[in-house]
């Protein structure tokens, strides 16, 4: 079974973490040290030079206080979650 790749969804922003961490009161640095990750990790994350996995995907939501489905609307199949 493959699994979708999501970094071109992180380039066109259907994975708005910069969004989502905007909305829940937090700086690059201090998401960044919730996650476990450098500020410049984040920053990557969110202009889509760098693809997260899909556990650091979780670990994000779960640290912005978001469902996954509301951070990434797909599963690991790409195909759309009925929300």
């Amino acid at each position: 079974m493959a699994f979708f790749d999501y970094s071109q969804a992180l380039k066109v922003g259907q994975i708005d973490i910069k969004n989502a961490r905007l909305k829940a009161g937090k700086t690059q640095k201090e998401l960044a040290k919730l996650i476990g990750v450098t500020k410049q990790t984040i920053i990557n994350y969110e202009k889509g030079t760098t693809e997260p996995s899909w556990d650091r995907l979780q670990e994000i939501a779960t640290a912005l206080n978001v469902d996954i489905d509301t951070l990434f609307p797909y599963n690991m199949l790409g195909e759309k979650k009925r929300l």
